[in-house]
């Protein structure tokens, strides 16, 4: 009888920690990162668009960088992956990742894109970060400016077509 209730116990409790582990990782932010190879270290920069959206720029030592987008799930504290883009177009000193943002216009649901960004070069530690798509000067919404690197985001109104222009920062 004792058996029976001492296996009863450890079950419950295996199972209570494996459905708190894939709460973790499925719900979780800092789990749904980990579950996509991303480590809280490789999380440079986090831009914050609503209370809806969360947006994270990562880079680590071996190569792997890029964005992921973190959605709300309804009006709780749980959270879901939204999209993701490690497909990066390289333009000389700055390397640029596209992401998404859903909004509606005039009744329709639309995608406006948020580039998040690498900078290898050195810049000043200024108090806005301008990036120039060739005639159009974009304002980071979020930057950090760092020894080696710095990373931005910045919100692109006019759906500009990045691949075909080029890109400085200053």
């Amino acid at each position: 009888m004792k058996k029976r209730i001492y296996l009863g116990v450890l079950f419950t409790i295996i199972l209570i920690g494996v459905l708190g582990v894939l709460g973790f990782l499925n719900f979780i932010p800092s789990g749904i990162i980990l579950k996509n190879g991303i480590y809280q270290s490789d999380v440079k920069l986090i831009y914050q668009k609503d209370d809806w959206f969360r947006y994270y720029l990562y880079d680590n030592n071996e190569g792997m960088m890029g964005v992921i987008v973190l959605q709300k799930r309804d009006n709780s504290i749980l959270w879901s992956e939204y999209y993701k883009n490690d497909v990066i177009l390289n333009k000389g000193e700055i390397k640029i990742l596209k992401s998404f943002y859903p909004t509606v216009e005039n009744g329709f649901i639309i995608h406006k894109k948020i580039w998040g960004g690498i900078i290898t070069s050195k810049l000043n530690n200024n108090r806005d970060l301008l990036i120039h798509v060739n005639n159009d000067i974009k304002k980071a919404k979020v930057f950090k400016i760092g020894p080696d690197k710095s990373y931005f985001f910045f919100e692109d109104e006019n759906d500009l077509d990045i691949d075909k222009y080029k890109l400085k920062a200053e």
